[in-house]
């Protein structure tokens, strides 16, 4: 966005002045670093956070720190993805810290690839 004032004075003097604006919509996604499992309902899964209902999961693994991967879904619409459990074929897994390896389709088209490690606490 740009804004233009112009003043003038009494004597027919004028001043103009410009300013441009840049609106950053900030991330589109959202992945915390920690959860807790733990059934009490607060941060028991993990999980992509999108603002957009319509972003669609295309891939998200996550391996322990051996590079063994411990889950995977595909193809999952990222609004109604209830996230990892932290658990490995029903079994709650140790605590400790996991890699993930996420790409996502947003509305507009665009694909984007988020990687990094989450602590399972």
């Amino acid at each position: 966005l740009t804004y233009r004032l112009t003043a003038t004075d009494e004597r027919d003097c004028t001043r103009e002045a410009e300013v441009r604006v840049v609106v950053d919509a900030g991330p589109r996604l959202y992945l915390p670093n920690a959860f807790t499992p733990d059934g009490d309902g607060y941060n028991d899964h993990f999980r992509p956070y999108v603002g957009d209902e319509q972003t669609e999961i295309l891939f998200f693994y996550v391996f322990h720190r051996w590079g063994g991967r411990v889950f995977s879904v595909l193809n999952t619409p990222a609004a109604s993805f209830p996230g990892w459990d932290g658990t490995l074929d029903g079994n709650p897994l140790e605590p400790g810290v996991f890699v993930y390896y996420l790409k996502v389709r947003f509305p507009d088209g665009k694909f984007e690839v988020f990687t990094g490690d989450v602590l399972l606490l």
